[in-house]
């Protein structure tokens, strides 16, 4: 009930985003495919077996609610085009109820499920954690492009950070970031914001959170120069960021702008600057 009072008296972002997602999305071939890659192959067979433990088996069928919301979000999901991985948590009560119904397997089974398992645990662990150095990454980020999304986030920080620096004490008291997505402006504010001025966001809920109150300099970071531009007589390209490893990110070759003079605050432009993707 909160959640829905909240999108009722916020404009139903949600339907804005499940939208964007949907226009987006690649089709039913990709969501059928991240399932695989999520599960891997290898925990297809507990997943399933669980599944049919807890619709089937006379103690499993207390719990039959995990397999129904698996089947009928599932479904909800490939309908409105959602992202593939939005129905992952399910498959954890799945894999539970799969490791019960292994308990009940014969011995040689049991092995060959967790030879499988494990097998799939390797591989998988180079698709999902960043085990190799950032200039191998290049093939496991073709699959998995999470990986490279965090790297270099210090370096684009402490790149703003020199151009904020070059403004007189007077703008850097007025002065404020905007970052044309969620993960620039939130690794600036985990990362310093001790150092830099507060950063602000037109990209899905960072829109929401407004754009604050200073009116002085703007610091631009991303494609979003025909955007400042209409406030911003003065906006001028000051560099680009660039990674000590050729890592394929938003970040990586993004524009940084700086605006010194806006003719009026962001706050007047805000509901322009919105995009939920």
């Amino acid at each position: 009930a909160p959640n829905l009072i909240w999108q009722a008296t916020n404009g139903w972002p949600q339907l804005q985003m499940a939208a964007a997602l949907r226009s987006d999305s690649d089709g039913p071939v990709d969501y059928f495919l991240l399932q695989i890659a999520i599960l891997s192959v290898f925990l297809i067979i507990p997943a399933a077996a669980g599944w049919w433990w807890l619709l089937a088996d006379e103690v499993g069928r207390e719990w039959r609610v995990f397999p129904i919301a698996f089947v009928v979000l599932f479904l909800v999901f490939l309908a409105t085009g959602a992202r593939g991985y939005y129905v992952a948590p399910l498959y954890l009560p799945l894999l539970a109820a799969g490791a019960v119904w292994l308990e009940g397997t014969r011995l040689r089974a049991r092995i060959l499920v967790f030879g499988m398992i494990g097998a799939g645990a390797i591989a998988g662990l180079f698709l999902a954690l960043p085990l190799v150095p950032p200039s191998q990454v290049g093939p496991f980020n073709e699959v998995n492009n999470e990986l490279g999304e965090t790297y270099g986030w210090e370096q684009l920080t402490d790149q703003v950070e020199a151009v904020y620096q070059q403004l007189s004490p007077e703008e850097r008291a007025n002065a404020v970031i905007f970052a044309a997505n969620y993960g620039e402006a939130s690794a600036m504010e985990v990362l310093a914001t001790d150092r830099l001025p507060p950063v602000v966001s037109g990209h899905n809920n960072h829109w929401l959170w407004g754009p604050g109150d200073r009116q002085g300099p703007i610091i631009g970071i991303g494609p979003v120069g025909s955007e400042l531009s209409t406030i911003c007589p003065d906006l001028v390209v000051v560099s680009e960021v660039s990674f000590s490893a050729d890592v394929d990110n938003e970040e990586n070759g993004a524009t940084i702008w700086l605006c010194r003079d806006p003719e009026t605050p962001l706050a007047t432009i805000w509901n322009e600057l919105k995009h939920f993707n």
